[in-house]
């Protein structure tokens, strides 16, 4: 396996502050220490917006579109995750691509972890 450097986002930290098992809520926080931190901009929040009134991703699930918005932006190579409903899937990363290209971003890929 390769190296990478792994960055996280509010949006995460959120998440982890839901977990009702305080045990696994540190262990899900010590995670986070030696990551590095993506903050959500203005240019982030407007990027999510096209990817939702692109019908790409549908505005009840904005934090989806908010993740690739951070990934595409901070000029991330990859967004790792475990949602196969919206974002580990063939027309979301064929879709994300397309918007990317047409507004001056770069390509990223959306990967499940067993493809890492």
């Amino acid at each position: 396996m390769g190296y990478y450097d792994d960055y996280y986002s509010e949006i995460i930290t959120e998440e982890i502050s839901a977990v009702s098992d305080e045990d696994l809520k540190k262990k899900m926080k010590d995670l986070l220490k030696n990551e590095k931190n993506v903050k959500i901009s203005t240019e982030v929040k407007k990027l999510t917006q096209i990817y939702i009134d692109e019908g790409l991703i549908p505005e009840k699930y904005e934090n989806d579109a908010l993740l690739v918005a951070l990934t595409s932006v901070y000029s991330l190579d990859i967004l790792v995750s475990w949602n196969f409903k919206h974002l580990v899937k063939r027309n979301t990363r064929i879709g994300v691509n397309l918007i990317n290209l047409k507004n001056g971003y770069k390509s990223i890929e959306i990967l499940a972890p067993p493809e890492l």
